[in-house]
């Protein structure tokens, strides 16, 4: 059971969506290797009650990002779902629908941790794509909470990116995993780590 009286973790699960796992324009498949790891973390957040969202592209309109990348993950499309393994969580996490690369752009995001500042000692970033949407959102909040001992923190095993053909997928994840690293983020690993605590979170 939680105690209310220590801070607790936020996890943030960022665009585990049709659109870049399972079929579309942005789709990898082999970002669908994070799934599992992602799907325990969640359970252990759940567990003890820690908060998890589950922050995910809804496009309206035409975003910025759209100068960059193909339209995708238009709300409401079967893009826009989340994957069906992680469908089944949706009753117990707080859906947080973004229209940017960065979600702490937009004030959804921002409105939720406004609204429970000071309760979290750290917040826990999964899911894809790690050169973009987990790497603007781990910098902007590194730079957010700069000034307390909340601590920002990425698995490396637990996030990935798509591939193109100019692009390695496993060379733009690690660089942008040691670009993160070198803002203050912390990168760690979630799989073979038996350490008791983080077997708590």
């Amino acid at each position: 059971m939680k105690n209310f009286e220590e801070k607790q973790k936020l996890l943030i699960v960022v665009d585990m969506v049709n659109g870049f796992l399972k079929g579309g324009p942005l789709h990898d498949k082999k970002i669908n290797k994070i799934t599992p790891i992602i799907d325990k973390e969640i359970q252990k957040f759940l567990k003890y009650e820690y908060d998890v969202i589950f922050l995910q592209d809804a496009h309206v309109g035409f975003p910025e990002e759209f100068n960059n990348f193909p339209p995708h993950c238009l709300k409401g499309s079967w893009e826009a779902e989340t994957i069906d393994e992680f469908k089944k969580y949706l009753p117990n996490v707080t859906l947080i629908e973004k229209n940017t690369i960065n979600g702490l752009e937009e004030a959804p995001l921002n409105n939720f941790l406004n609204q429970h500042e000071n309760k979290y000692n750290e917040i826990r970033i999964v899911g894809d794509c790690t050169p973009y949407c987990i790497k603007t959102l781990a910098d902007s909040l590194k730079k957010m909470y700069r000034y307390n001992k909340l601590r920002i923190t990425v698995p490396s095993d637990a996030t990935y990116t798509f591939g193109t053909c100019a692009k390695s997928a496993d060379i733009e994840h690690e660089k942008a995993l040691q670009e993160m690293q070198k803002n203050g983020v912390g990168i760690i690993k979630l799989q073979n780590n038996h350490d008791e605590i983080n077997e708590r979170i």
